[in-house]
């Protein structure tokens, strides 16, 4: 979404299942309808997001980043 890709485009990255935990919510946001929802909402205030790190679990990646 930083370099310009619509929310249509950056969700095809993410599974309909996709699970995101934060350490700044209390629980984990479910859903790519709401996973994308946090994402646009962070992308617009912690710029730039880096994904520092890609954890991969067979059929269930992941990636870990920090916001500056």
């Amino acid at each position: 979404m930083e370099n310009g890709a619509s929310k249509e485009e950056f969700a095809r990255a993410f599974e309909p299942d996709a699970v995101l935990f934060a350490p700044m919510l209390s629980k984990p946001v479910r859903g790519l309808s709401q996973v994308l929802n946090i994402i646009t909402h962070v992308s617009r205030v912690a710029r730039p997001i880096q994904y520092t790190l890609e954890v991969k679990d067979p059929g269930k990646p992941s990636c870990c980043g920090t916001g500056t």
